[in-house]
């Protein structure tokens, strides 16, 4: 066992603690009641990561980026029985016909979903705006676990 093996483990525990201590799947509000919590578990996240940047480490959670479009959504419901965009179909554009575009099913996240997608009618800004666009083409980053964390339209049309 090494140094920084127990620091990543550290690390996992305080970004859980935070997680349980939020309001928001982001970690950016505190839950009523458990603020001192949520800013113990926060600050402590954040030396340990600056701990773990003094290692010439071998793990890397390096963020892939896919050009394509959306081919659809599928939704599921939270324990509030909220509904929540919770897996994208993304066509990976490939340069050949679209019919032999790469079809890969990620997560998203459930703000971005929110923002993007909308809910499961859609009315997100991926609907208001596609039909206005010369070109669907989206950019996005996927996390190591498959999960969509960032999302823009490839060319900046200015559509409002």
């Amino acid at each position: 066992m090494t140094r920084e093996t127990i620091l990543r483990k550290a690390l996992e525990m305080a970004q859980h603690n935070l997680c349980c201590y939020s309001a928001n799947y982001l970690n950016t509000t505190p839950k009523k009641g458990y603020e001192k919590q949520f800013e113990e578990n926060s600050k402590e996240a954040e030396i340990i990561e600056t701990w773990l940047k003094e290692f010439p480490s071998t793990y890397r959670d390096v963020n892939r980026v896919f050009v394509g479009h959306i081919g659809g959504w599928s939704c599921q419901r939270n324990f509030e029985d909220r509904s929540y965009i919770s897996n994208v179909d993304f066509y990976v554009a490939t340069g050949a016909e679209p019919i032999y575009d790469d079809v890969r099913s990620f997560g998203i996240a459930f703000e971005l979903g929110r923002e993007w997608l909308g809910s499961e009618d859609g009315c997100g800004i991926y609907d208001s705006e596609k039909d206005d666009r010369k070109s669907r083409e989206i950019v996005i980053e996927v996390n190591s676990i498959n999960t969509i964390v960032a999302m823009k339209w490839k060319v900046d049309e200015g559509v409002k």
